[in-house]
This record gives structure tokens, sequence and C-alpha cells, in this order.
């Protein structure tokens, strides 16, 4: 959500303990966004590569960031 709609860490802090009274660092957020784009990145290496050699298709798919 953070990344997407570029919403502040301290916003993101504030909504999880006033809707989910779940205390969250902003650091903690920080955190979690490098593993999610981490892990998505290689999700997104092997979803490529199988595609690729399982259906002989070739992808070309242009990153928007």
């Amino acid at each position: 959500m953070s990344q997407f709609l570029l919403i502040p860490y301290n916003r993101i802090q504030a909504s999880f303990d006033d809707q989910l009274q779940i205390p969250v660092s902003k650091g903690a957020i920080f955190n979690f966004n490098q593993e999610a784009h981490q892990l998505l990145t290689d999700f997104e290496n092997r979803a490529k590569a199988e595609a690729d050699t399982n259906t002989g298709i070739y992808l070309w798919l242009q990153k928007w960031y």
C-alpha cells in the first residue's frame, strides 16, 4: 500500500495502530517493504523463466519503475 500510493510511513503506522490496534514501527514497515520487493523480484524472474521454458513463449515485460 505505501509503495503504490506513496503514503508516508507515519500514516501507515497510525493506520495500523488506529484500525488494528497493532503497534508497528516505521522501521518494521520499511523492512517489510524491502523484503517484499526482494521476494517479488525473485518470483518475477522465476515466473518468466518457467513460462519461457515450459511454453516456449518469449516474454518481454517492461518494468514500470
